[in-house]
């Protein structure tokens, strides 16, 4: 089961102080990685009172949060329960203290072929003795449902084993969360048994251990007894990430080089043309043409105050090796902050500040380590670009190697006739060129490699400076293939502007977009900058959950189908907007008009800054005015 499924059964038993002890100091040396919640009540505590929490119980929301519920119960709880034959409430009164979930390198017990276990843990504070009257309860309902299970003793400490169908489970979750690479649940056929394996469960002392690998449990003992040869929080991998955990309500870790070093290197897909098998580059490739096998561990840490909600996500890298990916990202500590011409009403901003052409080289070696094929392509664009009008035009003398050190990139939702249902987002990228008119014809110049009648190229003078304008090919379901999204390119005084709405790229020749303040001025963005070490670390970005939020509610209350399709473009829960996933249990319909919740939206701003351990990422969201103290 992924390690993902797992953490929503922990999540249904627990809620989102701390134990005198982390629970990740009973982890073994070997552990892949953990999510921990340092106190479970106090997590609860400081999601019920954050915004999002307010704003679910906010009465506006109630037809809506209730008709999930019941979904929730009907779809996954209560099939869930029947399975494990337990109540899932039962269970989560009785931490008082932390949650941690890891997964762990030893191979789960009667399942061989898997390369990896889970292991459980929760601080059951002074309810041992609930505790042990659930276990005793667990015993009687599988019982009298005639379900297998056995007690057993490890280490002299009582524990029991249930005999549970993982595919099953899985196929429950499978509607939550389903799995990343989008496979369905392995289920017996039907003439045979479904495969059980089995989760083993116990307390020791006040901690309540759950786990599919026996071998895992010993280990937790011997570290609970100080008897173990390496606990997590000793090894050199850990104690270099252990300042980012400590203090945080919700933390995780990762041991990179041990969950990499796990990943097949190397798939076999049969050729189209001859159908026999080819090599095709595998994830672990991927990642480590990128540079990632420079890497030692991944840590992100959860804080909150009065003042708002941060995370920091720290990777630590080998000392003075960076490669791929990380070899461009060598970030200068420059201005990324949002310049004049920005709006205040944009829905979300970034700025890169990266030497460009070297930044393209790199990408084109990366890109050559995955995929020659893919390189090869980029390379016949590059040198076939122009020549139908100018045999000599080079696209990269002309247009890659003129370009700067300044990638901005923000989009903004209009609405025509100032109607909020017609809300549609635009784009707009610009990149910094020492010359921005030449840039900017060499790269219309990329429009003789469409056909004169999909891309309809145009020109026209505004303001004195020429705006180019083609269309995208758009392949329909019959094959055939028409002009898509129109785009406009056009010189500024410093960037080249590209945009997918004319008048955007107008406001920005414009100078700003008229009766509009500056992003720049807007309250309390300088102060939330602040929170993530200022706007002069070479990339920040910054995201108006009221611009977004805003025009999501009113697309999806006039159709669920809108909604599910606005979240899939945002990358939230593309699978789960399946038929059947979780997504399509919101009746988006029931949501409240904007207006009665807008108050629970605010932004949030992000950093990204690199030092001689690896690189930081900082996000924060400063709380909402009108929820201040």
């Amino acid at each position: 089961m992924r390690i993902h499924r797992i953490l929503f059964l922990a999540a249904c038993c627990g809620g989102l102080g701390a134990a005198a002890a982390p629970l990740e100091s009973l982890l073994p040396g070997d552990t892949l990685g953990f999510i921990t919640i340092a106190s479970v009540p106090g997590a609860a505590e400081a999601v019920r009172t954050s915004a999002i929490g307010r704003l679910w119980n906010d009465p506006a929301m109630r037809l809506f949060r209730e008709d999930f519920e019941r979904s929730l119960t009907n779809e996954a709880v209560a099939p869930l329960e029947l399975e494990l034959g337990l109540r899932l409430r039962d269970w989560s009164r009785l931490i008082e203290g932390g949650l941690t979930l890891a997964l762990t390198s030893t191979p789960a017990d009667q399942q061989p072929q898997r390369k990896s276990s889970f292991v459980l843990l929760a601080d059951t504070g002074s309810k041992q003795a609930a505790a042990r009257s659930n276990l005793l309860t667990l015993h009687t309902n599988w019982t009298l449902a005639g379900r297998e299970f056995r007690v057993l003793k490890i280490q002299d400490e009582d524990f029991t084993a249930f005999k549970v169908h993982p595919g099953e489970i899985g196929r429950i979750l499978n509607l939550f969360l389903p799995d990343p690479d989008g496979t369905t649940p392995d289920l017996a056929p039907a003439s045979e048994p479904p495969a059980r394996t089995e989760w083993t469960l116990g307390l020791f002392g006040n901690i309540l251990i759950l786990s599919d690998s026996v071998r895992e449990i010993e280990k937790v003992l011997a570290a609970g007894k100080n008897a173990a040869r390496l606990p997590l929080t000793q090894t050199d991998t850990y104690t270099a990430q252990a300042g980012l955990l400590s203090n945080a309500i919700v933390g995780a870790w990762i041991n990179l080089p041990a969950t990499l070093s796990r990943l097949p290197q190397k798939k076999e897909r049969p050729s189209i043309e001859t159908g026999e098998a080819q090599g095709a580059f595998s994830l672990a490739q991927v990642l480590q043409a990128l540079g990632f096998k420079e890497t030692r561990s991944l840590a992100a840490a959860v804080r909150r105050s009065s003042a708002g909600t941060g995370v920091e996500v720290r990777l630590a890298m080998q000392d003075g090796k960076r490669s791929g990916l990380f070899e461009m990202l060598n970030l200068p500590a420059k201005d990324a902050g949002p310049p004049p011409f920005v709006p205040e009403d944009a829905a979300s901003f970034t700025r890169l500040r990266l030497p460009l052409p070297r930044l393209w080289s790199q990408i084109e070696t990366t890109l050559t380590a995955i995929s020659p094929p893919a390189a090869n392509f980029l390379k016949f664009v590059m040198e076939t670009a122009g020549k139908d009008k100018d045999p000599a035009f080079d696209l990269r003398a002309r247009l890659v190697e003129r370009l700067g050190d300044d990638l901005i990139s923000y989009n903004r939702y209009l609405r025509p006739g100032g109607t909020r249902s017609q809300a549609r987002l635009a784009n707009i990228k610009l990149v910094a060129a020492p010359n921005p008119e030449a840039s900017a014809e060499a790269a219309a110049a990329l429009v003789s490699l469409l056909p004169p009648e999909i891309a309809r190229y145009r020109q026209r003078e505004f303001l004195g400076r020429m705006i180019h304008s083609a269309s995208t090919p758009l392949t329909l379901e019959d094959g055939s293939i028409v002009p898509g999204t129109q785009y406009y390119c056009a010189a500024g005084p410093f960037h080249v502007g590209l945009a997918d709405d004319a008048s955007l790229l107008e406001d920005y020749l414009r100078g700003g977009s008229p009766n509009q303040r500056p992003l720049a001025a807007r309250p309390g963005l300088a102060e939330a900058a602040r929170m993530v070490g200022g706007m002069s670390t070479g990339f920040f970005t910054y995201d108006n959950k009221g611009e977004s939020m805003r025009a999501f509610f009113d697309s999806a209350q006039k159709d669920s189908l809108n909604a599910i399709s606005i979240l899939k473009t945002m990358r939230v829960g593309a699978k789960t907007g399946e038929e059947g996933g979780f997504l399509n249990w919101f009746d988006w319909t029931l949501l409240p008009p904007f207006e009665r919740v807008a108050r629970y939206f605010h932004f949030s701003v992000a950093t990204l800054a690199r030092d001689t351990q690896g690189y930081v990422y900082r996000w924060f969201a400063p709380a909402p005015p009108a929820l201040r103290p």
